[in-house]
């Protein structure tokens, strides 16, 4: 019996592991989203933009773990501009991200697709900064 419960307690601990890993990713990720949002809201234009919407496209390029052809790449850079800068809803994303190439959308099947809007939802909600109150 304590041999079973060991092995029960290693395999949770993995799967705390595990998950502990994926939030500190999605933590370290979403640093890029708030810098964007904060730029992006005060009207602050800048030079890096490019750059910080590259980063969040490559992320949700390493979700897919797949290499992207260049086309969808650059519609993926396009979409995270809209979404990030709030001039499409989640669900404008999980549309574009689904449909076909030749509709100039990326393509996705309906399950990646919902798979990288959630993970690019978790980024977005991380970036969201609050007001202080004061304390």
């Amino acid at each position: 019996m304590p041999e079973i419960f060991g092995r029960r307690c290693r395999y949770q601990q993995r799967i705390a592991e595990t998950m502990a890993e994926k939030v500190v990713k999605i933590l370290k990720q979403s640093r890029d989203a708030r810098r964007f949002r904060r730029r992006y809201l005060q009207n602050n234009f800048f030079s890096r933009e490019n750059i910080l919407i590259r980063k969040l496209s490559h992320y949700i390029s390493e979700e897919y773990q797949r290499k992207l052809p260049l086309v969808p790449h650059r519609r993926i850079k396009e979409i995270v501009y809209n979404r990030i800068s709030g001039l499409i809803k989640k669900e404008d994303f999980l549309t574009n991200m689904s449909l076909t190439v030749s509709r100039r959308r990326i393509g996705f099947n309906p399950q990646e697709a919902e798979k990288l809007t959630k993970y690019f939802e978790k980024l977005l909600i991380q970036s969201v900064e609050e007001e202080s109150a004061g304390h």
